[in-house]
């Protein structure tokens, strides 16, 4: 009996050698040995596993933050510790700090959209599906989904706003940039506020007016006859109004793109036609016209982009300008997708070949950034502590960028 207690103390003391040694030899290398496949598959951990040199003045370090090949869609969360993963219609919540992954609730329809919360604490998140909007509360004791449309439906035939819309459809909901529990609603007539807490719905707009654009504190909306209108959500009042009109055209296809530095007031329109207009402020009565068959523009301080579809399918061009002689250059001939980030004022992301490239500005050169492959366009870029997320066909991974 003794000899046997002997022998399972042995047998256990070798185990926890051997895991030791392990995972040292995990956190070394990869190269030689690849533990993760000791376990089973959908296994939470997050380990150190790569240290690359881009250039003289620029590392990134490689972390696999979640195993799990199903995922189809990933969103961040404002504090960059809760993940929303999205594997066909369920939803998934994924908790870094406890490395723990639960699922929160399926649906019946497939999902479009995942809206998170301005907030640094998520209590709820907006789940777009093809035929409504739900607000998915995340508290362990709730966990459960109410239709956001028909509580607005029902509030507003009870408002007295009742008899503004006969048969009100909803056609964007969005959170409020600064006011927890309250919503931005569009319908085919009207913008609306809408607090959840006391049921309480305030009148923006009535009227025919495209989608609704968010800067900031601001809304702006283009109105029926094509001019611009900007909304203050803090005085609850319009502020200003577009000198020039993009009248005769179908304003309900016209985007604005704003300058990611809040103090900037210049922004970029694209009209129907993806004709891209310069506006160095909303009251400019003579915008700049920038380029045509334009996709997606992007501001960043005093830098200009504008993405541009080429001739093929799934392919644009990158472009950039410059207000002040009113210069296009061209900077990259084909990437994939029509979505770029910057990480500075020297550095942008696109995606090429489905793999991240990373363009400096300073000597109009690009390279790939990393050889994983990047699943359904997934990346998201934390500008605050230069976190690099994307998708592989393996899970979530992570970048930490050092310059």
């Amino acid at each position: 009996m003794k000899r046997n207690l002997k022998n399972a103390f042995l047998i256990i003391f070798f185990l926890i050698l051997l895991a030791i040694y392990l995972n040292f030899r995990e956190e070394v290398s990869l190269c030689f040995f690849n533990i993760k496949n000791f376990f089973q598959k959908n296994f939470l951990f997050s380990k150190n596993i790569e240290i690359k040199s881009i250039n003289n003045s620029l590392r990134i370090t490689k972390e696999t933050i979640l195993n799990d090949s199903q995922i189809d869609n990933f969103y961040v969360s404002k504090n960059g510790n809760l993940f929303v993963l999205t594997s066909k219609n369920k939803i998934f919540i994924f908790n870094r700090k406890g490395n723990i992954k639960e699922k929160v609730y399926e649906f019946k329809t497939p999902l479009e959209e995942i809206i998170l919360p301005p907030f640094k604490n998520i209590q709820d998140i907006l789940v777009k599906t093809k035929k409504e909007y739900y607000l998915l509360f995340l508290s362990p004791s709730i966990e459960k989904s109410v239709s956001l449309n028909n509580i607005f439906l029902k509030a507003l035939k009870n408002s007295d706003f009742k008899n503004l819309e006969k048969e009100p459809q909803i056609l964007k909901i969005v959170y409020h940039p600064f006011l927890e529990y309250v919503y931005l609603i569009k319908t085919n007539i009207g913008i609306y506020s809408y607090n959840f807490l006391n049921n309480q719905i305030e009148l923006i707009y009535f009227g025919s007016n495209s989608n609704f654009f968010l800067n900031n504190e601001y809304l702006y909306f283009i109105k029926e006859n094509g001019i611009i209108n900007v909304y203050s959500l803090k005085e609850k009042k319009d502020i200003k109004a577009s000198f020039y009109s993009f009248y005769n055209q179908n304003y309900l296809k016209i985007n604005l793109f704003f300058n990611q530095k809040a103090s900037s007031n210049d922004l970029i329109v694209i009209d129907e036609n993806q004709n891209a207009y310069y506006f160095k402020n909303i009251e400019d009565p003579s915008p700049t016209f920038v380029d045509s068959k334009v996709e997606k523009a992007f501001l960043n301080g005093n830098s200009i982009f504008v993405i541009l579809k080429n001739n093929q399918e799934n392919n644009f061009s990158i472009k950039s300008f410059n207000p002040e002689d009113l210069s296009l250059s061209l900077l990259n001939t084909s990437i994939d997708y029509p979505l770029i980030d910057f990480i500075n004022q020297n550095y942008f992301l696109y995606l090429k070949d489905k793999k991240i490239n990373l363009f400096s500005l300073s000597d109009n050169k690009s390279q790939i950034l990393i050889d994983d492959l990047i699943k359904n366009n997934n990346l998201f870029f934390d500008h605050s502590l230069n976190y690099l997320y994307y998708l592989t066909d393996t899970g979530l991974q992570r970048l930490t960028l050092k310059f």
